[in-house]
């Protein structure tokens, strides 16, 4: 006997309609409110790239899912922490990412080829990247990561 499969559903914060995980994923590069909101941003200076990413989890049960939009100079740090505060913190555990088969952390072992969550997300991501975030050593909670897209701010499409 199957278990039914459950569809979780999310809602998208520009214009609130609820969509399943991968209907998310190619109703945010349409949505008209986000489209609105990014014309009324103010110009940005810098010259960075935004990336959004898809991250997915499982507990056995349900994949859950979520997508995130960063500026590609905000760093693994930044997204470390983002995570923490949304998805996985409970009790201050370390944390790393993997990304082509190197990782970074805040307890590095350079001893393993460890390198730091200061890099850029721009300098150690591409589109179509997909990497690991692990989250408890002990226990360890992975989420898949994939960057889905890379686009230019809204004030650099103004200028082109």
């Amino acid at each position: 006997m199957r278990a039914a499969r459950v569809q979780l559903k999310g809602k998208c914060n520009f214009c609130g309609e609820s969509f399943s995980g991968s209907a998310m994923g190619r109703h945010l590069s349409m949505c008209k409110s986000r489209k609105r909101v990014e014309l009324e941003t103010p110009p940005s200076v810098s010259n960075e790239e935004l990336l959004d990413i898809e991250v997915k989890g499982n507990n056995g049960f349900f994949t859950y899912w979520l997508y995130l939009e960063a500026n590609s100079n905000r760093t693994l740090k930044d997204l470390d922490i983002l995570l923490k505060k949304i998805w996985v913190e409970c009790c201050g555990h370390l944390s790393q990412f993997v990304i082509n088969g190197v990782n970074y952390a805040d307890n590095l072992d350079p001893s393993m080829g460890d390198k730091s969550m200061k890099a850029k997300l721009g300098d150690v991501l591409n589109e179509r990247e997909v990497f690991a975030y692990e989250y408890d050593f002990g226990t360890t909670t992975t989420l898949n990561l994939k960057v889905i897209s890379t686009r230019a701010t809204p004030a650099q499409q103004r200028k082109n």
